[in-house]
């Protein structure tokens, strides 16, 4: 079978043992910012076993891509240099909350591997926990008990994500690929690192949730998580002995030896090449489809540093070769029957990616100038680790490089030390990056997340669950419901009071955590968290607090706020529609940023947007503004959504019933957020600033309601103040302002006919007061009337005629002045260097310099006058 044969009957088979078939998340987990990428099958679910409440199902199936590549940099690159490793894979699992358990899973898993899978029983191995005697006991069914291999906490006890969660033992199916695979030692069985036993199947038993103190705590409902990878049992059921050979990458590498004329298997490091370039498509090519796209921080981070690898390699195949961007239509291809998005997206990341690899390739070809510019830091033989990170971070030089040209010039790298700032880097990007709450998901177990009502309220009664302390002043409140709506999908969370008797608590922020749980984030205005009449201190949930026990309180949203960010989030979406009217359908989101302030849209779009297409854009806005459309919200199933031509971002996690905002025959879109009932409640619209933040990818920033009109008055208020000092009326300031211009540039003219004579006559005169000095003659001037272009030209008129000779042109200025030096032919011959003098003399000052042999410029930040510039550089050619 091939892969989309395995796919579907993967799905088909658990389909028919009672479980939901689940479509996969995007890359990046919609609404969990504890992770960079989806890594796992289970990450849609990784809260469903320690949930309380009522769930959608208890058993699932699905296929889901993943993405592992932003750990350790070792991580990375082993990819390529065995034959079963992928920063992009995908992985077919089952589940189980609360429902079957080991035997249940071993039973299907065993039906699959023999009756669909159908592979040879004599090749099949398996590996337990070392203290899971009861999942030893349920394989004997099916496995001689000499082919179960008990192994320790490293290899088959699994979790948790973090330092608290669910975790349990687990047990992994192994294929036996025969020896000729194997590593030879005497102990080679499943668990060795060699190509021999290939482990295809995880069976995870999650059935703990560990507490912060090391506690095992038994899970409420313990269950099942399994993965099976696509791309090793594909290789397994074609019969290959790696999974590049299969379907699922061989057209990629047979498109890769048509563009290098190199060929696959040759050698060892040609096959290396072949196998990363060809695992790294795939990814970019998902990752870009799905706007994760090369930045300096962050996600970006990683994906840039996977592409600069893949193209790294694909010069080791053809030196002369840019042709990454050509194996896109290729991954599309054999993706594309599956994951259908793709196909709408190639024109993009063949952009992107051409983009970034041209932009890469010069700065490869800048490599040495760059090393060469952080020279002054090295010490000792070696290349700072601090040093070599900026080199590697800021101007985006791979390590691999850094060496090759350090070893050039005899130097070492300090390893230990860039990977030190490395990992600084990498704490710092996942920080920024994830939910700062301080709080001990245990506390929360078994307790159901909070119900959000607040589309049909901003007022109600509900009951507290938990008063958790973040700091020495904030605290965040958990309730059963709430009406207030928590920061996602670009929506940031409301705010208001919560009030009971004996306190009263302000809500700053709201935001929902990755189990579902909606923090409520403030400061007590009235008592104290004591006086939560809830529970008693020390203030953590109540041991078994069920719904309906905690204490009732009352919760407000400031209705204001939400109105206004709710006019802003109704706004995005006249806007996103209005772009694709004017644009075209090549806009998509990228990104969006609604507040009560203001609004910010990101999207995909590679052409230049024109002023008059803005205007357009905004008259269109504000045209169904004007006409008061009714804003209808609806719940529908998904599909049905989309095939009534609504909006939805595959980027986004939906489930099968979704929210649906439509707007008169003018917008259609699937939303979880906030909205008003009428466009006319917007009020006003207007377009405050466009901005391109990336390849192809636009910003549009905008206000509504009274925050439009101020922003117009007060240009205006400057439009009728600038009209008073021309003397003018406020439509003719451009007039005006072009006449006055005209009449600027004849007198610029006249000046410039009258520049040659100054310049004759200030020669004149700095030959006649020429130095000399230790052998050379010495020409100064300070010129604060002249230009910097202007300056260049005095240096290279004196050195015409002149020998032996060094021009020094000072520009003084207030805060910065300007140094221009210039030597004459003779004195570059005998080995000066103009752009040398000035690195050894402009230190004294502040600033830097930099130019050629025979010109050079500088910066300086601490001068005063040329008579102190004139004595650093006597003093140095005496030296000299």
């Amino acid at each position: 079978m091939q892969s989309f044969e395995i796919r579907q009957k993967f799905l088909d088979f658990f389909a028919g043992k009672g479980h939901t078939v689940v479509p996969g998340i995007p890359l990046v987990p919609p609404e969990d910012p504890t992770l960079l990428f989806t890594s796992a099958g289970m990450v849609p679910f990784k809260n469903f076993w320690a949930a309380g409440g009522e769930l959608p199902y208890l058993r699932a199936a699905s296929v889901q891509k993943c993405l592992r590549a932003g750990g350790k940099a070792s991580d990375l690159e082993e990819v390529g240099y065995d034959t079963r490793h992928h920063t992009f894979f995908e992985m077919l699992g089952n589940f189980s909350f609360g429902d079957y358990f080991k035997e249940g899973a071993i039973d299907f898993a065993w039906e699959f591997v023999m009756e669909y899978l159908c592979f040879p029983e004599g090749n099949l191995w398996v590996s337990v926990y070392e203290k899971d005697d009861e999942a030893y006991a349920l394989w004997k069914k099916f496995v001689p008990s000499q082919k179960i291999v008990r192994l320790g906490e490293k290899d088959n006890f699994w979790g948790p994500a973090g330092e608290t969660g669910v975790c349990g033992p687990c047990s992994e199916i192994y294929f036996d690929r025969g020896k000729n695979l194997s590593c030879g030692k005497a102990g080679c069985a499943p668990g060795c690192d060699c190509e021999r036993y290939l482990e295809f199947w995880n069976l995870v038993f999650p059935q703990f949730n560990k507490t912060k103190d090391g506690t095992f705590l038994p899970l409420a409902r313990r269950g099942i998580d399994t993965g099976l990878g696509l791309e090793r049992v594909t290789a397994l059921s074609e019969g290959k002995e790696s999974d590049f050979e299969t379907d699922l990458f061989w057209p990629i590498i047979k498109r890769l030896e048509e563009l290098t004329g190199c060929r696959y298997g040759k050698d060892e490091a040609g096959t290396i090449a072949f196998r990363v370039v060809a695992d790294h498509i795939r990814l970019l090519t998902f990752a870009i489809a799905e706007h994760i796209l090369p930045a300096n921080e962050g996600r970006g981070y990683v994906i840039r540093r996977i592409l600069r690898r893949a193209v790294k390699f694909l010069r080791t195949l053809s030196k002369d070769n840019e042709g990454l961007r050509y194996l896109v239509p290729e991954a599309v291809r054999i993706m594309t029957p599956y994951y259908t998005y793709l196909s709408d997206e190639e024109k993009f990341v063949q952009e992107t990616i051409a983009d970034e690899e041209e932009r890469f390739l010069n700065l490869l070809t800048e490599g040495h100038r760059l090393f060469h510019q952080f020279s002054s830091e090295f010490a000792r033989g070696t290349v700072p680790g601090k040093t070599a990170f900026q080199l590697y971070d800021t101007y985006g030089l791979p390590l691999d490089t850094i060496k090759e040209i350090a070893a050039e010039e005899n130097l070492k790298v300090d390893d230990a030390g860039f990977e030190e700032e490395l990992t600084k880097a990498r704490i710092a990007s996942r920080k920024a990056m994830t939910l700062e709450l301080n709080i001990d998901h245990s506390l929360l177990a078994g307790l159901p997340p909070t119900k959000f009502v607040g589309y049909e309220s901003t007022r109600l009664n509900s009951e507290v669950l938990a008063v958790i302390p973040l700091d020495e002043a904030q605290y965040s409140l958990v309730l059963t419901e709430t009406p207030f709506y928590p920061e996602r999908g670009g929506q940031k969370g409301d705010q208001g009071l919560i009030k009971a008797e004996g306190f009263e608590f302000e809500v700053t922020e709201t935001k929902i955590d990755e189990t579902g749980f909606i923090h409520h984030i403030g400061k007590f205005r009235k008592g104290e968290a004591g006086a939560c009449p809830c529970m008693p201190a020390p203030v953590r949930t109540r041991p078994g607090l069920k719904a309906g026990e905690g204490s009732s309180v009352t919760l407000e949203v400031d209705y204001q706020r939400r109105q206004q960010t709710a006019a802003n989030h109704t706004a995005t979406h006249l806007l996103h529609s209005a772009l694709r009217q004017v644009l075209g359908k090549e806009v998509k989101q990228a990104g969006s940023l609604v507040t009560p302030e203001n609004l910010r849209f990101d999207f995909l779009y590679s052409g230049e947007i024109e002023e008059v297409n803005l205007k357009q854009v905004e008259k269109l806005v504000t045209e169904v503004i004007c006409r008061n459309l009714k804003v209808v919200k609806e719940e529908k199933d998904l599909r049905e959504a989309v095939e009534e031509g609504a909006t939805a971002l595959f980027t986004e996690k939906y489930g099968e019933k979704v929210r649906v905002i439509t707007v008169g025959d003018f917008s259609k879109e699937v939303c979880g957020g906030t909205h008003l009932g009428s466009t006319g409640n917007i009020g006003s619209f207007v377009i405050t600033g466009v901005y391109s933040i990336g390849k192809g990818i636009k910003r549009i920033e905008a206000l509504t309601g009274i925050k439009a009109y101020l922003w117009i008055e007060e240009r205006l208020k400057v439009l009728s103040a600038l009209a008073r000092r021309l003397k003018t009326e406020p439509l003719s300031v451009v007039t005006e302002y072009e006449r006055r211009e005209k009449e600027e540039q004849k007198r610029e003219k006249k000046l410039k006919g009258l520049f040659p004579g100054y310049v004759a006559q200030e020669k004149e005169k700095i030959i006649k007061n020429k130095k000399s000095i230790a052998g050379f003659s010495l020409l100064t001037s300070s010129q604060p009337l002249l230009s910097p272009e202007e300056a260049r030209l005095l240096v290279d008129g004196l050195k015409k005629g002149s020998a032996r000779s060094i021009v020094l042109i000072l520009l003084p200025g207030a805060g910065r002045s300007l140094l221009f030096l210039g030597l004459t032919r003779d004195l570059v011959t005998e080995g000066f260097k103009a752009n040398e003098i000035l690195r050894e003399i402009t230190p004294v000052f502040g600033g830097g310099a930099g130019g050629r042999e025979d010109f050079a410029q500088a910066g300086l930040k601490k001068v005063g006058s040329l008579a102190e510039v004139e004595k650093v550089l006597v003093e140095y050619l005496k030296k000299k």
